[in-house]
């Protein structure tokens, strides 16, 4: 109930604010009963309170200590609906019963009264048996202190009174109000034996002294006499309710034709505790016993007549037991519970095969037998190339899923079965594939220079002198995914030719390389960071040397000792540009001279004219002979040089289409034909130059040479032409005053 009390001073004015210490107390049949006060804030106050009985109740007021010796008000209080914790659950056994209304298993009864006190109805003062499957007993709902001053119900209590039964079977128990209107009564029939529940609730809320627990019991029977029916009793399934019948018999084989025995089952496997079956009295003699098992493997089921008791001991004047051996089968395959063992696909590599084992299983974890009616595992793999993937089944009730990829990167391995695609535990598996070892026939190297290109065909590179070459070889296995080098292999880099090099390792960041690797057609870009990062930390493969004289040479990249595939390669290295402080001044006119001395002071004793000893007549003295043969032999030793460098450039030059060397013999011979011309009088000019020694001889012989042979200086745009490179001086041509040039000439 609900009220309100408005403050005034002494004067009778409105106080508008609060503040004040209000207390009402309500005095009435059931003693006192303080209200909740809420100060409003504005001098009023709200009341809130409920009293427990009907009757006339007083309110004494009470502000800041000082109390009011009269009553501010006076009300009579009307019965109203009980709650649940004003009401009680009692339990009356007609042919005198065993009765526990509490949660307390230890409490005892001795003379219909229990440690609480009277629990049962009045007209019953003593407690002999407890009561038989297949009698009733009476229940009653009523005020809590109904027996005390005899308190009613108003008959308005949404009340609800349900029966749990040993079995698991819940039923609702149909309440009345009795003839007088004071309480609730209900007749409750036991179905079976063992220990029935009895829940009374208000709105949800349990009454006092409900959950009420009652043991039923039933007649005596011998056990060993009994006759089983049922394929129960000896075998089941993992997780399925199994049923078996009992029929009763007496000790000396009699049928009997009535129920109302006490009979209990329990069920023991081995490494568990004890779980309690179902026995359910079909009233003619007959015992429709159930239980379930979870665990596969041997089991065995207890009978007992009599009440079952905490730690499974048995109460009754027969106590007798019969036990029956059985076995249970592991039930139907659960996916989900399928115990997988992946570990064969970790550190996976390419090529080699990971295995997947998977152990069948129930939904209660037993392992499941191999059987004609097993549902198959069906398996699926995605990912950066393809896989080959199958199921084996390994004859026991497991099966191997075996997984083989030859792409290094992720996959996504899927495993199912079922008609509903159910996935085992653990899929998809997230596979990860690593590149395998370094393989010499599938690594990759690539010449880097400044200037390389290829020429003449395939496996031929041209270089410049003097320029750094590198080779960067990058590590692939028999697959050819990019994998790390291990620090354990051997690479080399080596050429041979003009020059035997060897290139050296350098180490360097590999950073842009694994980046670039990563990248290659998708392949690689899964790979685990350990291969990327072990490659990337290593910064090996990559080689360099400078090969400084021209030629051709083989260069060799192996990986333990076996060529890298596309090599050896060749590589042909030609002159750099040409630089003045290393070129050497030849004048012509003094080749020639040169070359007259030699001929003239040749050790052969006949000269071309036929007579014997006359050239060294003609010479004079024998030293100036030796003098000029010093100077032929450093002739020759230059000229075997320029003639190295020109066998290289005209190599080149034939690999370009330009007939260099046609050009150059036509010009030889028809110099060679006008110094025969000449011939007559350069040797009568030589006599005359005899009596000259030293460069002297060399300097006359050069001018006439220059003046027989139209040798000129250069004018000046000739001198341009050369310094520019036209192609008149580099092997081109001129037609109708527009310059022609070979397609290689800057090259050449």
């Amino acid at each position: 109930a609900k009220a309100s009390v408005v403050a005034h001073d002494a004067f009778g004015n409105s106080c508008l604010e609060g503040g004040d210490q209000v207390m009402v107390r309500l005095l009435g049949p059931a003693g006192v009963v303080d209200a909740d006060v809420v100060d409003y804030g504005d001098g009023t106050y709200g009341l809130s309170f409920s009293v427990p009985r009907a009757g006339v109740w007083r309110a004494h007021l009470a502000v800041n200590g000082g109390e009011n010796p009269n009553p501010v008000a006076e009300f009579v209080a009307s019965q109203g609906v009980l709650a649940a914790n004003q009401v009680a659950l009692r339990i009356v056994h007609d042919q005198g019963g065993f009765n526990k209304a509490d949660d307390d298993d230890d409490d005892a009864y001795f003379g219909g009264k229990s440690r609480r006190g009277n629990r049962n109805h009045p007209g019953n003062s003593a407690v002999s048996q407890p009561p038989r499957a297949g009698t009733e007993t009476i229940v009653h709902v009523q005020a809590l202190d109904y027996d005390v001053s005899g308190r009613e119900v108003s008959g308005a209590e949404p009340v609800c009174l349900r029966m749990l039964s040993p079995s698991g079977v819940s039923a609702n128990v149909p309440l009345r109000l009795a003839k007088d209107g004071a309480r609730f009564h209900a007749r409750v029939r036991w179905p079976e034996v063992g220990r029935h529940v009895l829940v009374a609730s208000i709105n949800g809320d349990a009454v006092v002294g409900s959950p009420s627990r009652v043991d039923v019991v039933a007649a005596d029977v011998h056990l060993p006499s009994c006759k089983v029916q049922g394929t129960g009793s000896v075998s089941c399934v993992a997780g399925e309710r199994t049923r078996f019948v009992v029929e009763a018999r007496d000790s000396r084989g009699n049928r009997l034709s009535a129920g109302g025995a006490s009979l209990s089952l329990m069920v023991q496997t081995p490494g568990s505790e004890p779980t309690r079956g179902s026995v359910l009295d079909q009233g003619d003699g007959t015992y429709a016993a159930s239980y379930a098992v979870d665990k596969a493997g041997p089991y065995v089921l207890v009978l007992s007549a009599g009440a079952m008791h905490a730690g499974g001991q048995t109460s009754g004047t027969s106590g007798s037991r019969l036990a029956l051996e059985g076995v249970c089968r592991p039930g139907a395959t659960d996916v989900t519970k399928c115990v997988v063992d992946a570990s064969g696909l970790a550190q996976l590599t390419a090529g080699t095969r990971g295995v997947v084992k998977i152990v069948r299983r129930d939904k209660f974890g037993n392992a499941v037998d191999a059987g004609p009616d097993m549902l198959p595992f069906r398996v699926e793999a995605t990912g950066v190339g393809p896989v080959a993937v199958e199921t084996v089944e390994s004859g026991d009730g497991g099966c191997e899923i075996r997984f083989e990829a030859k792409v290094a990167g992720r996959y996504a391995l899927h495993a199912w079965s079922g008609y509903k695609r159910d996935a085992v535990a653990g899929s998809p598996f997230d596979v990860v594939v690593l590149p395998g070892q370094a393989s010499a026939s599938w690594c990759v190297a690539q010449l880097v220079g400044a200037h390389t290109h290829a020429v003449g065909g395939p496996g031929v590179v041209a270089a410049v002198a003097g320029e750094t070459l590198s080779v960067r070889m990058q590590a692939r296995d028999r697959f050819g995914n990019a994998t790390a080098w291990k620090r354990w292999q051997t690479l080399s880099v080596a050429a041979s030719g003009p020059q035997d090099v060897v290139f050296k390792e350098r180490l360097e960041d590999n950073q842009s390389e694994v980046a670039m690797l990563s990248d290659n057609g998708g392949n690689v870009r899964q790979l685990a960071t350990a291969s990327i990062g072990d490659m990337a930390a290593s910064g090996r493969g990559v080689f360099s040397a400078v090969l400084h004289r021209a030629g051709a040479y083989v260069v060799w990249c192996t990986v333990g000792g076996q060529a890298v595939a596309g090599w050896p390669r060749v590589i042909q290295v030609v002159p750099n540009t040409a630089q003045a402080d290393a070129s050497e001044w030849r004048a012509e006119a003094e080749t020639m001279a040169l070359t007259s001395e030699i001929a003239s002071n040749a050790h052969d004793p006949f000269d071309r004219t036929g007579v014997v000893g006359e050239r060294d007549t003609r010479r004079g003295a024998l030293g100036e002979a030796q003098r000029a043969r010093a100077e032929a032999d450093s002739l020759r030793a230059r000229l075997a040089k320029y003639e190295e460098a020109a066998a290289v450039v005209m190599e080149a030059a034939e690999a370009t289409g330009i007939t260099l060397k046609q050009h150059a013999r036509a010009a030889a011979m028809a110099k060679e034909a006008r110094i025969r011309e000449l011939g007559q009088e350069v040797e009568v000019d030589d006599t005359v130059g005899t009596r000259a020694t030293g460069g002297a001889a060399s300097e006359a012989f050069d001018a006439r040479a220059t003046r027989q042979l139209g040798i000129r200086e250069l004018t000046a745009e000739e001198e341009n032409d050369w310094t520019a490179g036209t192609p008149r001086q580099r092997g081109g041509r001129r037609s109708g005053g527009a310059t022609t040039r070979a397609p290689d000439a800057d090259r050449l």
